[in-house]
């Protein structure tokens, strides 16, 4: 998902590349190195796993608003739009559960993020 967010980003007009372009680059990054140094710090610093989850978690949440943004004027085509916004609706599917962890369960979703993400 993060590479085509990059690639859409890339696609939008030269005027959108230093605004709306880079506010989403922004938050779909922020996704997945929120999510890694979650997992990183759960062991040795437990109360940052949730705090790192929840930044990882308003990433997605950003990422979607901007995806709904360019789509609603036009900078990208539905059909993308749709399917970019059904995979973040995944994701933050996924994140809410990490919420309420606390250990090392969460191993297979940074899996999941660096490979998909």
């Amino acid at each position: 998902m993060r590479v085509r967010v990059e690639m859409a980003c890339r696609a939008l007009p030269q005027r959108e590349q230093f605004t709306e372009a880079k506010q989403w680059r922004t938050a779909s990054r922020s996704v997945v190195a929120n999510d890694v140094e979650a997992f990183v710090r759960q062991d040795a610093f437990p109360k940052y796993f949730k705090r790192f989850v929840t930044y990882s978690q308003g990433g997605c949440d950003e990422t979607k608003f901007w995806l709904e943004y360019v789509a609603a004027i036009g900078l990208i085509a539905e059909e993308e739009a749709k399917k970019l916004l059904k995979d973040y609706a995944e994701v933050g599917r996924l994140l809410n559960p990490l919420l309420q962890r606390k250990r090392r369960n969460h191993c297979q979703s940074v899996v999941c993020w660096s490979v998909v993400c």
